[in-house]
């Protein structure tokens, strides 16, 4: 059973992205080769109630009070049409929702509105029948849902695409102030609309605040982010920008450490020590109290994108490094704990999906310039198969008229 450490002083935000159920996106072979970024619960499979727990378990013995997961419209249709299951939902609706533990954790969602079914508009009466009503069935009024200030959390991720598929800026600001005061009718005294930004230039900033947002907040940094110095040089000239609007416009701040999209792209980048972690998060928790952020909220960036490269989560990385970090430095708790993973039988229960059998042979990368320029033998391949990768895992393709050689290189 989890022991839950709380701070006082904070609302930890962990996202989360839901795409570790076997089958259904490009799944742990883009991982498996590569000790670092295994998980310590195992190539686990979303969906199921206990693979659920023992994510709870993890983060909240460690400080976090909330998860943050992707939410995708099932497809365009769910314009004029009943939403009945939102996509890449197992871990959400499968497993959190019917989970022993849930709880003890909050959750809220991101609406990831970058994709095709966003481009086209839909008018404020559709987004309130097929859209809004089912966040507030299924979400705000779950009792579990993270509510600061008596509003929920909404964070909204392409503002840009939230502008257009409501048909121009003052539609999308009607649709934020019908969702104010209509969230007033089940109880609460508003909700909290964040917008994704990493740029933080003042113009974009002034233009978001305009349009009725209540901050920003930042999915994911780049490669540079697992140098503490990066937080510096980010967050001080932000803040003092957002000082010259003159009004309750905020940031809260996004913890990284790093990106290294070894998974998607097989190229190794930094990321941050444990030590470098530490040196971050104390900077973030005075940052976080300087703007007067509603309930302190820090945002974790994030707790399982083994693929794109930041993740937090427990892992061959450095263990629970990163999380004993937050457990001392956010909610000072130093008292020793054990920091338990699952045994072989339960990993059994929760790893069913993926074969770690087959793990395909990758390059560690661990060195530059160590792969052998002496090729030893060669093989040349006519209209054959193209296996390249793209940047997010894309297959290659069939070649019509394309010559492939096959360079067996000495070792």
């Amino acid at each position: 059973e989890p022991k839950p450490v709380k701070s006082k002083d904070y609302n930890v935000i962990m996202s989360v992205c839901s795409l570790w159920h076997e089958g259904t996106h490009y799944g742990w072979d883009a991982v498996s080769p590569y000790d670092e970024c295994t998980p310590l619960m195992g190539y686990y499979d979303e969906g199921i109630p206990e693979s659920a727990d023992w994510e709870t378990k993890m983060m909240v013995e460690h400080g976090i009070d909330a998860f943050q997961y992707c939410w995708f419209a099932p497809s365009s249709s769910a314009y004029d049409n009943p939403i009945k299951t939102p996509k890449l939902a197992w871990s959400q609706h499968d497993g959190y929702f019917y989970s022993e533990y849930s709880d003890m954790i909050k959750f809220c969602f991101m609406w990831e509105n970058a994709g095709w079914a966003w481009a086209k508009e839909m008018s404020l009466e559709q987004f309130k029948t097929y859209i809004w009503d089912y966040w507030v069935e299924w979400y705000f009024t779950d009792p579990r849902y993270l509510v600061v200030d008596n509003k929920p959390v909404l964070h909204i991720y392409k503002p840009e695409n939230f502008v257009k598929t409501m048909g121009g800026e003052a539609e999308a600001k009607k649709a934020m102030d019908f969702m104010r005061e209509d969230i007033k009718n089940y109880g609460f005294d508003g909700i909290i609309i964040l917008f994704q930004e990493s740029g933080y230039k003042l113009e974009t900033v002034r233009e978001y605040d305009a349009l009725g947002a209540d901050g920003i907040m930042t999915y994911a940094w780049g490669a540079d982010s697992y140098d503490p110095a990066f937080f510096t040089g980010k967050y001080k000239p932000a803040l003092s920008s957002i000082k010259s609007l003159k009004t309750d416009f905020y940031i809260v701040p996004t913890v990284g450490t790093g990106r290294n999209i070894l998974g998607w792209n097989n190229v190794r980048t930094p990321l941050s020590s444990v030590e470098e972690h530490k040196e971050v998060m104390k900077y973030i928790a005075e940052v976080t109290k300087q703007q007067n952020v509603p309930g302190n909220m820090i945002y974790f960036g994030t707790w399982n994108e083994f693929g794109e490269g930041h993740w937090l989560a427990p892992s061959g990385l450095n263990g629970f490094g990163y999380a004993d970090v937050w457990r001392e430095v956010i909610n000072g708790n130093t008292t020793v704990h054990d920091d338990v993973t699952p045994t072989i039988n339960q990993m059994e229960r929760i790893c069913n999906l993926y074969n770690d059998a087959r793990t395909p042979i990758r390059s560690q990368l661990k060195e530059k310039n160590v792969i052998p320029t002496k090729t030893i033998d060669s093989f040349d391949f006519l209209n054959g198969y193209v296996p390249e990768i793209g940047t997010y895992g894309v297959p290659g393709q069939w070649s019509k008229d394309r010559l492939v050689t096959c360079e067996v290189q000495e070792t």
